[in-house]
């Protein structure tokens, strides 16, 4: 120390290389989890429900340890899937891959339908409402016929 009371230091590179691998060792994964271990002679005085309880604790802690490792698991798998559908998505682009418009069924059926509705006679509007049903129908087998095939 000096006389006004600071405090002097010198950073070398090697101390940044000693921190450095410090901060390195502190990243290392973990061991499991594991309770202490119980000393045998005091053990055996536990009584049982202080013993089913440690059990139940290693138990789950096991279960615990062994739930993460299958999310890690996980995780890993989605980042894969994610990756692979976007890199099909990004072939399909580059194809210039474009969805087939079709037209819309039952177009002229829907118009009178809305029409008549419009007009007040609600009851009136029965063969415009008959014919616009069986037109969406025959529509209806029409896409499930081609989705299947």
């Amino acid at each position: 120390m000096t006389s006004t009371g600071k405090v002097e230091f010198t950073i070398s590179p090697g101390l940044l290389r000693r921190l450095a691998s410090k901060d390195e060792e502190k990243k290392a994964p973990s061991a499991p989890l594991r309770p202490p271990p119980l000393p045998s002679r005091s053990v055996s005085r536990l009584p049982r429900s202080a013993m089913d309880a440690i059990r139940k604790d290693l138990e789950l802690r096991n279960a615990l340890v062994g739930a993460n490792k299958v999310g890690d698991l996980l995780l890993k798998r989605e980042e894969a899937e994610v990756d692979k559908v976007n890199a099909y998505a990004q072939e399909m682009i580059d194809q210039g891959y474009q969805v087939r418009e079709r037209p819309v069924p039952c177009e002229a059926e829907r118009e009178a339908c809305s029409k008549c509705y419009e007009g007040g006679d609600v009851f009136g509007c029965r063969g415009a409402v008959d014919a616009y049903a069986k037109c969406a129908g025959e529509a209806w087998r029409v896409a499930q016929m081609e989705t299947s095939s």
